[in-house]
């Protein structure tokens, strides 16, 4: 059997879901559908066998397991981050120190009548 884990996207809308107190507001902060968000955090308890959320008419109120797990899937988010942005300084800085290479230099376009030269 294949050892799932959660994908960022799960933990990411379970945080938002945590801060915002509705799937309404964390789809909002994330600029995804609430259904997108509901999607996610229901594949996060499915994967973990357990209700993450009590869902009501107009709020959603976090179970016992999901105050446990929101430091930690706050500190994995973070984390996340941080790889994410010293790998992208890391690559900005390995590219700033090349010459760029004959084929990624822009070429000017052909002359008109060159292109366009009518066969003899």
């Amino acid at each position: 059997m294949r050892d799932s884990l959660p994908s960022i996207g799960m933990l990411m809308a379970f945080d938002a879901v945590m801060a915002a107190g509705s799937f309404a507001r964390a789809a909002g902060r994330l600029n995804l559908t609430p259904a997108a968000v509901s999607y996610q955090v229901k594949s996060l308890e499915k994967l973990l066998g357990s209700t993450l959320f009590e869902r009501l008419a107009d709020r959603v109120v976090p179970t016992t397991l999901a105050h446990e797990l929101a430091p930690e899937s706050t500190k994995i988010l973070k984390r996340a981050r941080r790889f994410r942005n010293r790998g992208a300084a890391r690559a900005r800085r390995a590219r700033a120190g090349r010459q760029p290479s004959a084929s990624s230099r822009r070429r000017p376009w052909p002359a008109f009548g060159f292109c366009h030269a009518s066969p003899t």
